[in-house]
Protein backbone atom coordinates (compact mmCIF):
# COMPACT_ATOMS: atom_id res chain seq x y z
CA UNK A 1 0.00 0.00 0.00
CA UNK A 2 1.31 3.49 -0.89
CA UNK A 3 0.38 7.10 0.83
CA UNK A 4 1.14 9.40 -2.11
CA UNK A 5 1.45 13.62 -1.53
CA UNK A 6 -0.66 15.32 -4.22
CA UNK A 7 0.07 15.75 -7.40
CA UNK A 8 3.48 18.06 -7.74
CA UNK A 9 6.44 18.18 -9.12
CA UNK A 10 8.09 16.55 -6.43
CA UNK A 11 5.85 13.88 -4.58
CA UNK A 12 6.97 12.40 -1.57
CA UNK A 13 5.97 8.85 -0.70
CA UNK A 14 5.40 6.31 2.15
CA UNK A 15 4.53 2.67 1.81
CA UNK A 16 3.82 -0.97 3.68
CA UNK A 17 4.91 -4.14 2.50
CA UNK A 18 4.42 -7.25 3.08
CA UNK A 19 5.84 -10.77 1.32
CA UNK A 20 7.40 -13.90 1.16
CA UNK A 21 10.56 -15.44 -0.13
CA UNK A 22 12.35 -18.68 -0.59
CA UNK A 23 15.97 -19.27 0.17
CA UNK A 24 17.59 -22.82 -0.66
CA UNK A 25 21.13 -24.08 -1.72
CA UNK A 26 22.08 -26.24 -3.60
CA UNK A 27 24.79 -28.92 -4.39
CA UNK A 28 26.24 -29.49 -7.89
CA UNK A 29 27.86 -33.15 -8.66
CA UNK A 30 29.26 -33.19 -12.36
CA UNK A 31 30.40 -36.60 -13.46
CA UNK A 32 32.38 -36.78 -16.88
CA UNK A 33 30.43 -39.40 -18.65
CA UNK A 34 26.66 -37.26 -17.80
CA UNK A 35 25.45 -35.09 -20.14
CA UNK A 36 24.39 -32.94 -17.29
CA UNK A 37 25.15 -32.13 -13.84
CA UNK A 38 23.21 -33.76 -11.21
CA UNK A 39 21.49 -30.98 -8.87
CA UNK A 40 20.14 -31.42 -5.19
CA UNK A 41 18.70 -29.18 -3.33
CA UNK A 42 20.82 -29.35 0.50
CA UNK A 43 18.41 -26.46 2.39
CA UNK A 44 15.12 -24.32 1.99
CA UNK A 45 13.61 -22.24 3.66
CA UNK A 46 10.38 -20.05 3.25
CA UNK A 47 10.59 -16.61 5.48
CA UNK A 48 7.88 -13.65 6.22
CA UNK A 49 9.04 -10.50 5.50
CA UNK A 50 7.08 -6.88 6.50
CA UNK A 51 8.00 -3.62 6.29
CA UNK A 52 8.35 -0.06 4.77
CA UNK A 53 9.59 1.90 2.29
CA UNK A 54 10.08 5.95 1.87
CA UNK A 55 10.66 7.77 -1.46
CA UNK A 56 10.36 10.82 -3.55
CA UNK A 57 9.22 11.50 -6.86
CA UNK A 58 10.88 14.29 -9.04
CA UNK A 59 8.71 15.24 -12.42
CA UNK A 60 10.75 15.30 -15.34
CA UNK A 61 7.49 15.52 -17.83
CA UNK A 62 4.38 14.10 -18.11
CA UNK A 63 5.28 10.81 -18.81
CA UNK A 64 8.77 10.35 -16.44
CA UNK A 65 9.54 10.77 -13.19
CA UNK A 66 12.65 9.64 -11.08
CA UNK A 67 12.37 8.19 -8.07
CA UNK A 68 14.64 7.76 -4.80
CA UNK A 69 13.76 5.00 -2.52
CA UNK A 70 14.97 3.70 1.26
CA UNK A 71 13.25 0.29 1.97
CA UNK A 72 14.03 -2.04 5.01
CA UNK A 73 12.38 -5.39 5.25
CA UNK A 74 12.64 -7.45 8.53
CA UNK A 75 12.04 -11.28 7.88
CA UNK A 76 11.71 -14.19 9.70
CA UNK A 77 14.60 -16.87 10.24
CA UNK A 78 16.12 -19.00 7.50
CA UNK A 79 18.79 -22.00 7.01
CA UNK A 80 21.48 -22.10 4.51
CA UNK A 81 24.82 -23.73 4.02
CA UNK A 82 27.89 -22.05 5.64
CA UNK A 83 29.87 -21.46 2.60
CA UNK A 84 33.43 -21.13 5.03
CA UNK A 85 32.75 -24.77 5.93
CA UNK A 86 32.62 -26.52 3.20
CA UNK A 87 34.91 -29.32 3.06
CA UNK A 88 35.94 -32.39 0.63
CA UNK A 89 37.50 -35.22 2.29
CA UNK A 90 38.09 -38.65 0.37
CA UNK A 91 35.16 -37.46 -2.17
CA UNK A 92 32.88 -36.33 0.31
CA UNK A 93 31.38 -33.27 0.82
CA UNK A 94 30.80 -32.03 4.45
CA UNK A 95 29.33 -28.55 5.31
CA UNK A 96 27.78 -27.28 8.85
CA UNK A 97 24.23 -25.00 8.24
CA UNK A 98 23.94 -21.61 10.18
CA UNK A 99 20.29 -19.77 10.62
CA UNK A 100 19.89 -16.08 10.98
CA UNK A 101 17.16 -13.07 10.40
CA UNK A 102 16.49 -12.39 6.92
CA UNK A 103 16.37 -8.72 6.91
CA UNK A 104 17.02 -5.96 3.85
CA UNK A 105 17.83 -2.56 3.81
CA UNK A 106 17.77 -1.11 0.08
CA UNK A 107 18.73 2.36 -1.37
CA UNK A 108 17.49 2.55 -4.82
CA UNK A 109 17.07 5.16 -7.65
CA UNK A 110 15.00 4.22 -10.53
CA UNK A 111 13.02 6.22 -13.55
CA UNK A 112 9.36 5.70 -13.66
CA UNK A 113 7.45 5.37 -16.88
CA UNK A 114 3.79 6.20 -16.71
CA UNK A 115 1.47 4.24 -19.68
CA UNK A 116 -1.26 6.04 -20.47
Amino acid sequence: MRVLSPYAPFRAYAEGLIGGRYFFSQDVFTVESAEEPDIEEVAGSFTWSYGGAVGFLVKLNEELSLDFRLRYLQGSWAEYVNLDTVEEVNNQVYYDFERSETQLLSVMAGLNVWLN
